[in-house]
């Protein structure tokens, strides 16, 4: 006969099994609606643009425009939902190869050139005298980074200051400060949680979805992510 602790451990182990089966269901259905919903809007959104180029009145123009970053805002949070669904399952395990992460932040900075001068924007950047390589997932490094210079640009009054330094055990420490913009909120213990956003109107463009993935990403990683803030600056730091 089953002892009650023995009974007890086998109502656990079905019960966690049962968990992971509703996680791996929901996990799905998440990514197969945003995979139903991308096609639709790519129509809508070319749709709008073949409409915007024709002769159409100012007060027709703008209000296109405005359906058109609609229909962006409503992409970018379908790709985040889809990225968080990922981030919930075991299927991402990370494929890491050794790179040179100094030489990837750099050709990450020069492809991001054109965003930060349209909002005039001269980044600070700190980098130790010596290549930092790591062994990481390349894919996944270049979403955390994608990731954290679009919600600092997103934020910020012009000031950004980006370092990456060596840490312990062949590790690295990636940083990204930035200064606030007026109107900006932010709650440094929130800065993580989804949906969360510094913008108290949730007007913008942010889905409050990004630095979710940045410490989901982080951990699969097995790294971590923190953030906080010092007088008027705000900074995350990713070490991977």
């Amino acid at each position: 006969t089953l002892s009650i602790q023995n009974m007890h451990n086998i109502q656990e182990k079905e019960r966690a099994a049962l968990l992971a089966k509703n996680e791996q269901l929901r996990a799905d259905l998440l990514r197969a609606i945003s995979h139903d919903l991308r096609t639709p809007l790519t129509v809508l959104t070319g749709h709008l643009q073949l409409v915007l180029k024709t002769g159409l009145t100012e007060e027709q123009k703008q209000r296109v425009e405005t359906a058109l970053h609609k229909a962006g805002r409503m992409n970018a949070l379908i790709g985040a939902f889809y990225e968080l669904s990922l981030l919930d399952t075991d299927q991402t395990a990370p494929v890491k190869e050794w790179i040179n992460f100094s030489n990837m932040l750099l050709d990450f900075l020069t492809e991001n050139a054109p965003l930060l001068e349209s909002r005039d924007i001269l980044p600070e950047i700190s980098l130790p005298p010596c290549s930092v390589f790591l062994e990481t997932d390349r894919g996944m490094m270049e979403r955390i980074l994608q990731n954290l210079l679009s919600n600092a640009v997103r934020y910020c009054d012009g000031i950004i200051k980006i370092s990456l330094a060596e840490g312990e055990n062949g590790r690295a420490v990636f940083c990204v400060e930035n200064n606030l913009a007026a109107g900006c909120i932010v709650d440094t213990e929130r800065m993580f949680e989804r949906f969360y956003t510094g913008d108290p109107s949730r007007h913008g463009a942010g889905t409050g979805l990004g630095l979710a993935v940045v410490r989901g990403l982080a951990e699969k990683l097995g790294g971590e992510a923190a953030a906080g803030r010092e007088g008027e600056m705000v900074w995350v730091r990713v070490v991977v």
